[in-house]
């Protein structure tokens, strides 16, 4: 990124991507595990995705438009009202995308509703690290690190092996423990990672010891998810229930992400047309994905129940 700029790194990671996908072809068996061949939900697919990113983008354009402006209330009211719409015809519809007596299980929306924000939070946050790493130092104008993209990836390399850490550890820790009790002690580390580095992330170390407590949550948390997806449904059950906790972390991901860019906003100045952020946004925005971490790893603990498939 640093040498060839922006476009370098998209060219090198749709490269990563394309490798990946040899290998998975090449080196992962195929599951025996079957489905009916039935057809698409199209009208289910397109209520759902076009609602939640109506309320995505409503939110993101919200601070900009004003919360009760007309094309606030129309796109988040707009995109609700298509999510109620899905909710209608998926019990209707002969082959849903998720099938709603799926998810009215305890095993199973306990798991989505716990994961889907923990995880969300996990991912989320690296919206406003990156942008307190990158952004430049200007006194009175903006308070971010100047980091190059280098400098921030030396800063976050020991996270990244902390990360893979965990999720090895874990693997061997879901042996002998509960997997809600993984993904609450890697919840609780997240939220705690975080808020120590919304206090205190002005200097390197503070930075790599702070982050290094994240990152070995983040390992338990990636670790636990799939283990609570595969006890909370039957075999056959797997795939559908796979993708709807995909999809409910992204949708928490993408959700938290708007609002930390809101949030971010109001501590910010606009100079020649570049919005550049003040340390108290930067606070802020970490104390949001920290707060919703915790208040999934609360739910994990007060709602968890050990899931029995079927």
């Amino acid at each position: 990124m640093d040498g060839s700029g922006f476009r370098g790194a998209l060219w090198f990671m749709a490269a990563a991507s394309a490798l990946s996908l040899v290998a998975l072809v090449a080196l992962v068996p195929e599951s025996p595990v079957r489905e009916e061949r039935t057809r698409i939900d199209w009208l289910g697919g397109f209520l759902l995705g076009g609602g939640l990113t109506a309320v995505v983008y409503g939110i993101g354009e919200g601070a900009d438009w004003g919360w009760t402006s007309a094309r606030t209330l129309f796109f988040i009211g707009g995109g609700l009202a298509a999510v109620v719409g899905f909710v209608f015809t998926e019990s209707r519809v002969p082959h849903p995308m998720i099938p709603l007596p799926l998810l009215r299980r305890r095993p199973v929306w306990t798991m989505l509703l716990t994961t889907s924000l923990v995880g969300g939070a996990a991912y989320a946050v690296g919206t406003v690290m990156f942008l307190l790493a990158l952004m430049p130092t200007i006194p009175g104008v903006s308070d971010g690190l100047g980091f190059s993209a280098t400098r921030n990836a030396l800063v976050n390399a020991p996270g990244s092996v902390l990360i893979l850490t965990g999720a090895v550890a874990a693997g061997a820790f879901a042996r002998r423990f509960d997997a809600w009790f993984l993904l609450a002690t890697g919840g609780l580390l997240v939220a705690g990672g975080y808020g120590l580095i919304a206090m205190r992330h002005h200097t390197v170390p503070q930075l790599v010891l702070f982050g290094a407590v994240a990152a070995v949550g983040m390992g338990l948390v990636v670790a636990a998810i799939p283990i609570l997806v595969v006890q909370a449904v039957r075999p056959d059950e797997q795939v559908v229930a796979n993708g709807a906790q995909a999809m409910a972390q992204g949708v928490t991901q993408t959700v938290l992400s708007q609002l930390a860019f809101v949030i971010l906003a109001r501590d910010s100045r606009v100079v020649h047309g570049i919005r550049f952020h003040r340390d108290a946004g930067y606070s802020n925005g970490l104390l949001l994905t920290a707060g919703v971490a915790a208040t999934g790893t609360a739910l994990a603990l007060i709602l968890r129940k050990r899931p029995a498939a079927g």
